[in-house]
């Protein structure tokens, strides 16, 4: 046929060795106070090491082949190595205005520190100039060195109403923050962080003795710089994350259970 023919014996293998380490410090006072705070320091760092082999037996061994350098019978090969560390310093506290009446608020500040290297493509991309030789004994060499530091701070305010012992209202103001990152592929720049703006009120409520629980809530929300994933014609099937533009969320949820 003309489109040609899929060959059976051809395979694919993907490893990924992950680690990851979690710290934190943290500081209350009691929560029995009219003003209560909570304040600590966050550390994490998170590492994959990845290998792909696209493999097609036999094709080290013809002459020319056009097998990658290092990686047996590959037709494409991965071998990368990502890190991901995040730093962090927070405050939350609340306060009662009234018995009934709560005002709460907190931020949080951070860095984010990826790095990204390794080797993936074809064995054209060995003769590559941006292609450096390297060591390491799973790899000719890495044809991406990417790193990418970011910083910002997240934050919410929040006012809640207790009408009685059942119901309560609240409103809320707050923030989030996704750090961006490096994109596999040579000649693509990381991606920036997506934030997100979210106003939200709703009600948290039981009734008649605690049978019947009903809350609901209404939001909006503003997405800026949002991240999406596409893999572009020649990626070779590799997908890229690019900051699409910014983006509106109207919304509307609520949530009900009866215990009979």
């Amino acid at each position: 046929r003309s489109g040609g023919y899929l060959d059976p014996t051809q395979a694919y293998h993907g490893h990924d060795s992950y680690t990851k380490q979690t710290h934190e410090l943290r500081v209350a006072s009691p929560s029995t106070d009219r003003l209560r705070l909570v304040a600590g320091l966050f550390f994490q760092r998170q590492t994959d090491r990845i290998v792909a082999d696209y493999v097609i037996p036999g094709l080290a061994g013809i002459p020319n082949s056009p097998a990658v350098p290092k990686a047996g019978d590959d037709i494409f090969a991965t071998r990368a190595y990502r890190v991901d560390r995040d730093y962090a310093a927070f405050i939350d506290g609340s306060y009662d205005i009234t018995p009934n009446l709560t005002l709460s608020g907190g931020i949080r500040a951070f860095i984010a520190n990826n790095t990204f290297v390794g080797f993936s493509g074809f064995a054209s991309a060995v003769t590559q100039p941006n292609c450096i030789a390297v060591s390491a004994s799973d790899r000719v060499c890495n044809n991406f060195n990417k790193k990418a530091v970011q910083s910002g701070e997240t934050h919410r305010a929040n006012l809640t109403w207790r009408i009685d012992p059942e119901r309560l209202v609240y409103v809320t103001y707050s923030t989030g923050y996704r750090p961006g990152g490096n994109n596999r592929r040579p000649g693509i720049n990381p991606y920036q962080p997506d934030t997100l703006d979210n106003y939200e009120f709703g009600f948290k409520t039981t009734w008649f003795d605690r049978k019947l629980r009903l809350n609901g809530a209404v939001f909006y929300e503003k997405w800026k710089k949002l991240q999406y994933g596409l893999s572009p014609v020649g990626s070779a099937g590799v997908t890229n994350i690019y900051n699409a533009g910014d983006a509106r969320v109207y919304g509307v949820e609520a949530d009900a259970g009866l215990k009979l």
